[in-house]
């Protein structure tokens, strides 16, 4: 079986937590090659690994930045984790993110990870 995974955050499949347990799923099939969104095909668990930790890492974020007050251009302009950063395409899906996940995180629509 060839998995196509979308390597991090797009707000078209839901919130952190979703994509969480769909990582989940994914992690316990039977696959031989896993091919990102953005980077090169790779054979081992690297992208769900990658792509849990950029979630897990969003959803603290913009959850601690809501609580805090913190608004979207100062958002936009935070710096990532140097792990993060290096996952391709990292800063676009984070701003692509904010866009469209804070307001909601904001007024309380999205559910906490429980993981």
């Amino acid at each position: 079986m060839v998995v196509e995974l979308e390597v991090v955050g797009a707000p078209a499949a839901g919130d952190a937590a979703s994509r969480l347990v769909a990582l989940d799923a994914l992690e316990s099939l039977e696959w031989k090659l896993l091919v990102p969104g953005h980077g090169e095909p790779h054979d081992d668990l690297r992208g769900i690994g990658q792509t849990r930790a950029y979630l897990t890492w969003l959803d603290a974020t913009l959850r601690k930045a809501a609580a805090d007050g913190v608004d979207m251009p100062e958002l936009l302009r935070m710096p990532m984790p140097e792990a993060i950063g290096a996952i391709p395409l990292a800063r676009q899906e984070f701003e692509r993110s904010i866009a469209h996940l804070y307001r909601k995180l904001e007024e309380g629509e999205l559910r906490p990870i429980v993981h």
